[in-house]
């Protein structure tokens, strides 16, 4: 819950919930060194908290190794991959634990993580495309709406991208382009740049 705080932007001290997240994290490992849920998303808070890739890839090898047909812990890895600029291999990951859950009660997450990677390997259309079905899932999961309406506008679909950017005003009044793009965890300076120019060309406030 607190990772979801924190991804959505509802977070009031995100420093904080950061702190609670990895002690969370860290206590359920020291109680089983093999907890894959645990190593992995520590992994994941590790990247989009901190860039600490190195340390991420390190928890979520241990978290697979653990545990390797767990859809959860493929998940996870996959936006560290990602956000480090292996689209490719961002992408099979959230394929692999789509594969492992077809019908996850969270599959929207699963389809969304899918959608950065494909985004950040430049597939626009099928971020668009698994976007709509993470927002058939749960149309209030701003992350998912954020990256759709970027997609939407690499792709000249200012309607429809600007009627996400909405939603995200809507759910989320404080966001702002600059100290977002600030803090996200895209390793690529010209892609970080680039996300940011669509996020600002989808209608999102600056």
């Amino acid at each position: 819950w607190l990772s979801l705080r924190l991804g959505q932007g509802w977070s009031a001290d995100p420093a904080a919930d950061s702190k609670a997240l990895d002690a969370a994290a860290q206590a359920a490992i020291a109680l089983d060194a093999d907890n894959a849920r645990a190593l992995s998303l520590l992994g994941h808070n590790h990247t989009v908290l901190r860039r600490r890739y190195s340390d991420a890839i390190g928890l979520l090898d241990r978290a697979l190794k653990a545990a390797p047909n767990d859809a959860e812990a493929w998940m996870w890895s996959s936006p560290t991959f990602a956000w480090m600029g292996q689209a490719q291999e961002a992408v099979w990951r959230a394929e692999r634990a789509i594969g492992l859950s077809p019908e996850d009660p969270l599959l929207f997450r699963y389809e969304h993580f899918r959608s950065i990677a494909h985004y950040v390997g430049g597939e626009y259309e099928e971020a668009v495309h698994w976007g709509q079905r993470s927002l058939e899932g749960n149309p209030h999961y701003t992350s998912n709406l954020r990256m759709t309406a970027a997609a939407l506008s690499a792709l000249g679909r200012m309607d429809e991208a600007r009627s996400l950017s909405r939603r995200v005003v809507a759910l989320q009044p404080g966001f702002r382009v600059k100290p977002f793009i600030e803090h996200q965890p895209i390793r690529d300076d010209v892609a970080r740049e680039r996300y940011g120019r669509h996020l600002l060309e989808a209608g999102l406030p600056p």
